[in-house]
């Protein structure tokens, strides 16, 4: 691909950022109504969502600056699905799509991606776009039984929810239908759609404002700033082939769990070349039984979102940066399970291909990579049964770990790559029947080095009524590592009743008795041996560490 040029007549540097600018504030003002019209805490608590604005041609121009990295790019993805399939005679005003197709989408049949043409003085001009996670979509409850995607909630295919602004009843109904808690589902539908609203009036004041009679000219003026950007990171790596590797907790066959666990391998390829890099998976584990499998978008997604944090992570996110860049991920290996594979616990696969990158990149560029974390993938338990009021709940918890340091500082107990966020546990006593007895840092569970990795939590749930779990998880018998000399961080794990259970366990908690998850530290970055003395002094004054992880400096 030749170097890109710039517009000619170019649009003047200020007014491109002003309006670049607006379109993020755009974006974060409908991310902000979504947010606070949803009615379910997978959105609300979780951060199980993202809004985009995006051109008519099909690429990602300004997204929120709070929601999931990969519910941005693959909201492009299934854009273009949408416009190989639709000619443009049948894209009219007030038409809003609608699918949860994971081969075109998220990857996961419980995520809805909302598609919305915005029209201008009546021309295609642009399209907003808006993903989340539905409380409930049918299917199973426990997502490690799952043998095919058609086991796991209604399948939408590409289609219209609304048509000319009158809404596809049908549809709806049969949505509700197939939902144990319609009011949440199509609570948190109709709060999709308040947010694409907002983008809508907004982008076309925005036009207004600056003349503007088509968004492309604007659009390819920012592509092109950030493509040129992403060259330059990428031509100050040297020409080479890196590679990197993860191992990870092998995953329960749902029609065999007595069935040995051989673990996953995901292996990275990362192909330096001028200003162009290609990233490859080949020699991955081959597909596995079970949803424990990554599809191409997901698995594209997060690879690619990676690679712009450490490569041009200043500038605001655009289908610009990933031109350079091309990705392979070989069909019928756990980043690209073939249809009609089960999918919901992709990202137990899924979330861990940036560490993959980082892997195989560390070499070359140390001061930018992160080591493997405790939440990659997310902690992910699913609840479900009848509250003390009989009525049924179907919650998505979120328990996150430690993340992995980085070459400037330690990590967090926060939620790397995937941007989830934390349940609270006053929102979860209030909807589940449940009483948090112990929410604590686990001590000494950072992996030590120059920078620590972040600490893993522990979260103790005592049952006020039955109920049913599904537990994906991982970092259980692998422990998170850590890069150029940091040590593993500690690793997870979950316990029923005092006893420990494997990953991707289904269950039942009785009345009285005690579930109790314990996830990772993330791993440590650099020798332990130069990290300063006072924070380890300071930490354990605090009681994070204890003496003997403070000894490892001196061993």
């Amino acid at each position: 691909m030749s170097n890109p040029r710039p517009l000619n007549p170019p649009i003047d540097a200020v007014a491109v950022r002003l309006m670049w600018d607006r379109l993020v504030s755009i974006v974060d003002e409908a991310t902000v109504t979504q947010y606070r019209t949803a009615f379910s805490t997978v959105v609300q608590e979780a951060n199980d969502f993202a809004c985009s604005v995006m051109d008519r041609r099909g690429g990602t121009l300004a997204n929120s600056r709070f929601g999931l990295p990969s519910f941005v790019a693959t909201q492009a993805v299934t854009l273009r699905s949408l416009l190989a399939r639709f000619d443009a005679g049948e894209i009219r005003d007030g038409d809003v799509f609608i699918t949860n197709d994971p081969w075109i989408g998220t990857g996961q049949v419980m995520d809805l991606t909302l598609l919305r043409p915005i029209f201008r003085d009546g021309r295609l001009v642009a399209f907003a776009g808006s993903v989340a996670h539905a409380p409930d979509l049918g299917g199973v409850q426990r997502w490690n039984t799952s043998t095919d995607v058609f086991e796991e909630a209604i399948f939408i295919p590409l289609m219209k929810l609304y048509e000319g602004g009158s809404p596809n009843r049908t549809l709806l109904d049969l949505i509700a239908a197939n939902t144990r808690i319609p009011d949440l589902t199509i609570g948190d539908l109709e709060a999709q759609l308040a947010a694409m609203r907002p983008i809508t009036s907004r982008l076309v004041s925005l036009m207004d404002e600056y003349g503007l009679e088509s968004l492309d000219p604007l659009a390819d003026d920012i592509y092109v700033r950030s493509e040129t950007a992403m060259r330059s990171a990428i031509a100050g790596i040297p020409d080479a082939t890196y590679t990197g590797e993860v191992v990870s907790d092998g995953f329960p066959d749902p029609l065999d769990l007595a069935k040995p666990r051989d673990p996953i391998l995901i292996r990275a390829t990362v192909v330096v070349a001028g200003e162009e890099m290609r990233v490859g998976f080949a020699g991955s584990s081959t597909q596995q039984p079970g949803s424990f499998n990554s599809i191409w978008t997901f698995t594209e997604a997060y690879t690619l979102y990676g690679l712009r944090l450490i490569l041009v992570p200043d500038l605001p996110n655009n289908a610009g940066f990933y031109r350079p860049i091309s990705v392979d991920c070989p069909e019928g290996s756990v980043v690209n399970a073939r249809f009609p594979a089960a999918t919901l616990s992709r990202h137990a696969v899924g979330h861990q291909v940036v560490d993959a990158v980082y892997a195989a990149l560390a070499p070359v560029l140390p001061g930018a990579v992160i080591a493997q974390g405790g939440s990659a993938p997310s902690w992910d338990l699913i609840l479900m049964g009848k509250d003390l009021r009989g009525r049924p709940f179907n919650r998505l918890v979120i328990i996150n770990g430690g993340s992995g340091a980085r070459a400037a500082g330690d990590g967090y107990t926060w939620c790397f790559p995937a941007n989830i966020s934390n349940t609270p546990i006053e929102i979860l006593e209030t909807s589940v029947p449940v009483l948090c007895e112990e929410k604590a840092v686990i001590v000494d569970s950072a992996g030590p080095g120059r920078h620590r990795g972040g600490f893993g939590q522990r979260i103790s749930l005592r049952a006020r009524n039955g109920f049913g779990f599904s537990l994906i998880n991982a970092r259980v018998g692998h422990a998170p590592q850590g890069l150029l000399g940091g040590q593993p961080g500690r690793r997870g794990r979950a316990l029923l009743d005092g006893q420990e259970i494997p990953p991707g366990t289904d269950g039942e908690v009785p009345a009285g008795h005690q579930l109790v998850i314990e996830t990772p530290g993330g791993g440590g970055m650099g020798p332990v041996i130069e990290r300063d003395p006072r924070r380890t002094a300071i930490e354990m004054e605090d009681g994070l560490v204890t003496a003997s992880w403070g000894s490892l400096q001196s061993d």
